[in-house]
């Protein structure tokens, strides 16, 4: 399994990290449904999680409430993050295209020294703040999407 729908609809501190054996990590309280290849993972009423899910994964879609999001120990195609209000993305250790989608609001996005990035702004009245070096031809591709909001990446 290498598609990941997470579902987060309330504030949470949420990490996901890659699991070396390919196994999915989930609390016991989770709405959990796989069909056709994918994985539809609901977390509710909680206030912090950890999820685990194989380390190389093709595409995880993450819909979040005002949160907080660690990736660690992940490598996928694309990551679509759907945030409301206002976020905070901590990657510890991913590599990957990340889609950043938001309306109305703040993403801060922390990124480890000497990660190597570069950036698309294909929202609406949308701005992406970072004084960290790019890298034109970077694997992990960061977009912005969205209308109204501002996208700072900083150093951890």
């Amino acid at each position: 399994m290498k598609d990941f729908d997470i579902k987060v609809p309330n504030n949470c501190k949420v990490t996901l990290f890659g699991t070396d054996n390919g196994t999915i990590v989930v609390p016991a309280s989770v709405i959990f449904d796989s069909d056709r290849g994918q994985a539809d993972i609901e977390i509710k009423d909680v206030t912090e999680v950890e999820i685990g899910i194989p380390k190389e994964s093709e595409h995880i879609e993450i819909n979040l409430a005002c949160s907080s999001l660690t990736l660690r120990n992940l490598a996928y195609e694309r990551i679509e993050i759907d945030c409301r209000e206002s976020a905070q993305i901590d990657i510890e250790d991913a590599a990957g295209a990340m889609d950043i989608n938001i309306m109305n609001g703040q993403v801060t996005l922390m990124v480890p020294a000497g990660y190597e990035f570069t950036t698309r702004n294909e929202g609406r009245d949308t701005s992406m703040e970072y004084s960290i070096p790019t890298t034109a031809n970077a694997r992990n591709v960061i977009e912005l999407n969205g209308k109204n909001s501002v996208l700072s990446i900083v150093n951890r």
